[in-house]
């Protein structure tokens, strides 16, 4: 599992903790990196791994599954509202980042499992299925699965569907 925007490592250090699956992190964020890798290592957490980076530094062959909970929308904030001004942060890198999220879903494989909650900016490519959606708090935990035809994805796609993928 990729968590996109890992930020401190919550998400993956309790996924890992709780499952038998590996949990990935990526950040951009050095400083929330090392904390994250620091937390797993003091609560004994081996499955939960971080990268300092961002989606240029992982493949999506690399994953069975991803999760978004809007990694790029800081981009979109005042600067008073950012969390820090350790990383450069714009409206084009906003898109650029939504553009290759995009890009690395394209490539994952049939199968792939990708959690939204609150959209990762973009729509998501040709071929995934909504296979659930749950409300959540102030949005909706959205379960994409990655289908082998896009006829299929279509044909399987519920009325709103334009609606849903921009959440």
């Amino acid at each position: 599992m990729l968590d996109v925007g890992s930020g401190v490592g919550k998400f993956c250090i309790v996924g890992a903790a709780s499952t038998d699956a590996t949990f990935v992190g990526i950040e951009h964020r050095g400083h929330f990196v090392d904390l994250a890798r620091d937390t797993a290592c003091r609560v004994g957490v081996p499955s939960a791994h971080f990268v300092h980076g961002t989606l240029d530094a992982v493949h999506a062959s690399d994953f069975d599954a991803f999760y978004f909970f809007n990694p790029f929308e800081e981009n979109l904030w005042l600067s008073s509202d950012q969390l820090d001004d350790t990383v450069p942060l714009s409206n084009g890198r906003f898109f650029a980042d939504v553009e290759r999220a995009q890009g690395m879903l394209s490539q994952a494989r049939v199968g792939t499992r990708v959690v939204t909650y609150h959209g990762f900016g973009g729509v998501m490519p040709a071929g995934y299925v909504l296979s659930r959606r749950e409300p959540q708090r102030s949005g909706f935990l959205n379960l994409w699965i990655k289908t082998d035809s896009v006829t299929r994805c279509i044909r399987s796609a519920p009325d709103d569907l334009p609606r849903l993928l921009v959440g």
